[in-house]
């Protein structure tokens, strides 16, 4: 029987899903593949009736194969775009710079490589423990750093939230819903806090700043601070409302300090040139 009477013989059966291909070839009442010569097609009999069973040789699922992780791919990458889109939302002016920070374009600095190697490194088991705080002078590559770092994160499909405690206190809304915004912010996987201590100087803004960070050490999950505050103001602060705030910071996150002049200035006076 040749393979064109077998596709006629079983013209009336359901096995749309079989794709004939020239390279195909009939032995032995069976149809193989002509590449990998897996059996495709074969009749299989029951109570003296003929069925046709159609499986996917090598090739096909291969072709299968790649076309689920294309879909995958395809899938990640809009989850990507999303998770980006939420991560930069309080830079509503700068989002497209935020986008392009990236160890790659970076400049030289103490920190790239540990920085790097934090985000390389990141993954679900990350805790609070874990989280960084980088300090120093102003325009010198904190908030560089933790856009780059961010960005990192990102691309390895978790989520993560930049932001600063004006833009909290701005979208916590009314009493009734601050709990479930706060609780939202722990929702991420990585929370980076922009400029600690520029936030409006009263005990409602320290009781905020306060809550926020506490919760987040709470939940176990990791953050980073980048703050112009000097490390010995953090640990010698005799505030009271704000040296519980750095205690907690103090105990969780592994400081990094910035030095240098700005490089803000230098790429102004460098664009001018």
């Amino acid at each position: 029987m040749s393979i064109n009477n077998f596709f006629d013989n079983l013209s009336n059966k359901s096995f749309d899903y079989y794709t004939k291909k020239d390279t195909d070839y009939e032995k032995d009442g069976k149809i193989y593949c002509g590449i990998c010569h897996k059996v495709k097609v074969q009749t299989l009999y029951l109570q003296n009736m003929a069925f046709p069973a159609v499986s996917p040789c090598d090739c096909e699922l291969k072709k299968d194969e790649e076309k689920q992780r294309n879909l995958k791919e395809q899938e990640n990458f809009i989850k990507y775009l999303s998770n980006r889109e939420i991560c930069f939302e309080s830079f509503k002016d700068k989002k497209n710079e935020m986008y392009n920070k990236t160890f790659e374009n970076s400049d030289d600095d103490k920190h790239l490589d540990y920085c790097k190697k934090w985000a390389e490194d990141f993954n679900e088991n990350y805790k609070s423990t874990d989280s960084l705080l980088l300090y120093g002078d102003i325009g010198v590559g904190k908030s560089h750093q933790a856009t780059c770092i961010a960005n990192a994160v990102l691309l390895k499909n978790f989520t993560v939230k930049m932001t600063d405690f004006a833009e909290i206190e701005k979208n916590q809304g009314d009493i009734g819903k601050r709990k479930e915004y706060y609780n939202s912010l722990n929702d991420y996987d990585l929370l980076i806090i922009d400029d600690l201590g520029v936030e409006r100087n009263s005990e409602y803004m320290q009781e905020i700043v306060f809550y926020v960070i506490n919760k987040r050490i709470n939940s176990n999950k990791p953050f980073i601070i980048t703050t112009n505050l000097e490390i010995t103001y953090i640990l010698n602060c005799d505030d009271i409302g704000k040296k519980r705030i750095y205690d907690r910071l103090i105990g969780a996150c592994e400081p990094l300090e910035f030095r240098g002049k700005s490089k803000r200035f230098a790429n102004r006076i460098k664009n001018k040139q």
